[in-house]
């Protein structure tokens, strides 16, 4: 049974997935498998797959659609008991898995084991920063992962393992969603378990990838897990000090999609968002300046960039 096993969903990214492929197949550590999942490419992207001569690749024909279905299919087939996911359009500082492995062995009372991103902007790279956790070259438990999500996400996709039990626990990535699959895992598995992190073994996720979906620009209903949150319940089940650390990350995400539904012209869902948002009372002035910035956009006086 290999340490770790890696999961590649493809779908039309010839031009990348080479070079994710090689960050993996670089790592210091080698006792992997690598799960890539074709989605119905037709840019030859599957064949530059079939032309590596490397018994740890496994290339698998996905059965439904959607890069949820994807991932969970990968899982699904994987034979180690922590997974890891890389996107076609990022790739690995070759520490990224010896990252990970420590990170398991270290903190093992944790379900996901995270590491820093480096954001690529054509040929400019920024080190993520987040709030509520010590600087580099730290690594832990982080102290919640809610306060800091609040800010900045300290887990993405490309950047994280995961135990594999917890991940089939809580369900895999919801195949219902296009937007906000990951961060409702993260989350509802952050409810339950704490989350450890390095600043070692960085992934560089890159902004020119092709179609990436974070990109798109339609209406969209609210995040589940903060209709989750708004329901009464949620408070008592959790205990306060978490319920305000959750209420942070809640409002943050609220209008990060009422944004996202003002840029999609849908100003009648972006309403009745802002009055839940309001609702809330943690009113916060970056909330509103990111609201004002869309609608200032959507009028054509202000360019996001």
């Amino acid at each position: 049974m290999p340490e770790i096993s890696v999961i590649i969903p493809l779908y039309n990214k010839g031009s990348t997935i080479s070079r994710a492929i090689d960050s993996v197949l670089s790592q210091t550590v080698k006792d992997f498998e690598v799960i890539i999942v074709d989605g119905g490419s037709s840019d030859g992207g599957p064949d530059i797959v079939r032309g590596y001569e490397d018994e740890r690749l496994i290339m698998l024909e996905q059965s439904g659609r959607g890069v949820s279905q994807a991932r969970n299919q990968g899982v699904d087939v994987s034979e180690s008991t922590l997974i890891a996911f890389l996107d076609a359009d990022d790739e690995w500082h070759e520490d990224h898995l010896e990252t990970i492995l420590r990170l398991k062995r270290d903190h093992d009372e944790a379900a996901i084991f995270a590491t820093a991103v480096i954001d690529v902007y054509d040929q400019e790279e920024r080190v993520r920063r987040y709030t509520g956790m010590d600087e580099e070259p730290w690594e832990g438990l982080i102290p919640s992962y809610f306060h800091t999500a609040a800010r900045n996400l300290p887990v993405i996709t490309s950047a994280m393992g995961m135990k594999k039990d917890i991940f089939l626990e809580a369900g895999g990535f919801r195949v219902d969603l296009w937007r906000g699959e990951d961060t409702y895992l993260w989350a509802k598995v952050a409810l339950n378990h704490p989350i450890a992190f390095s600043w070692h073994g960085k992934v560089l996720y890159h902004y020119d990838g092709e179609n990436r979906i974070t990109r798109e620009v339609k209406s969209v209903e609210m995040h589940p897990f903060v209709i989750e949150a708004l329901d009464p319940d949620f408070k008592h089940s959790v205990g306060q000090d978490v319920y305000d650390a959750v209420s942070e990350y809640v409002t943050k995400v609220m209008a990060e999609y009422i944004s996202q539904n003002i840029l999609a012209g849908d100003y009648d869902r972006s309403a009745k968002d802002f009055l839940r948002y309001l609702s809330m009372g943690r009113i916060r002035a970056n909330h509103i300046h990111t609201i004002i910035k869309s609608l200032l956009h959507r009028f054509g006086l202000y360019t996001i960039p």
